[in-house]
């Protein structure tokens, strides 16, 4: 068995004052709870993409009573045979962040390259990956920045005990998480189709204006297709 902790700080706006929104306090622990699921599976099984964010086998995650800070929840992830042979005793705490660190810039449209190597070695493995995880984290994004509104000046930052910040968000980045256009919207755009996997149907296209890349997949029926990405298109 191994532990790895994550502590989850919200500061600014009403968490200075110890409290947030019950729903939104409970929609982000949601959200938390299934953005972990989906990056430690992905890299428990070598770089597998849920689309459902339920109980991984062999892992198991705790909330703890929160601790001093502005607001700031505890989270200990559980690594249980075979995943801790799998991922090695020594290297799980560190690959897990490295994941986390990049899965969840990936979930907020930004480009990451993973230095841990059996992360790197699971994207290169992989080639959709980014992709898969840039559609089936951002519901969990969605929720785990709730409690982020317009205008406030909250922040939401994942800390790792001893180290400190690993990573940070704030409303800007709540705007970035990616969307998908609506089935029933439809837009033109001037790209080039610079990647397709005709298997799982995920892509990447080159916007022209402004110059932008960006994710895509194809739908069943091959003649229109799901675009996302940063920002508004």
């Amino acid at each position: 068995m191994q532990e790895v902790k994550i502590d989850i700080r919200y500061s600014g706006g009403s968490a200075d004052d110890h409290k947030i929104d019950l729903y939104d306090a409970g929609a982000s622990i949601t959200g938390i709870a299934r953005a972990i699921a989906i990056t430690t599976h992905a890299l428990v099984s070598g770089g597998e993409v849920r689309t459902n964010a339920g109980s991984v086998p062999n892992v198991k995650t705790y909330l703890h009573p929160s601790k001093k800070g502005s607001l700031i929840e505890s989270i200990s992830i559980i690594f249980e045979d075979p995943a801790v042979a799998a991922l090695g005793v020594s290297t799980i705490s560190a690959s897990l962040w490295a994941m986390i660190k990049y899965t969840w810039w990936i979930a907020t449209g930004r480009e990451n390259t993973p230095e841990n190597h059996k992360v790197r070695r699971i994207v290169n493995d992989n080639e959709s990956i980014d992709l898969e995880l840039s559609e089936n984290l951002e519901k969990p994004f969605q929720q785990f920045l709730r409690p982020i509104k317009r205008g406030s000046d909250m922040k939401i930052q994942v800390l790792r005990p001893r180290v400190g910040q690993v990573l940070e968000f704030d409303y800007d980045t709540k705007e970035d998480v990616s969307t998908v256009i609506d089935d029933g919207e439809q837009s033109d755009i001037l790209c080039n189709v610079t990647k397709h996997n005709i298997l799982t149907g995920y892509g990447r296209l080159l916007k022209s204006q402004p110059k932008t890349q960006v994710s895509l997949k194809f739908k069943s029926n091959k003649a229109a297709v799901s675009i996302r990405g940063r920002g508004k298109f």
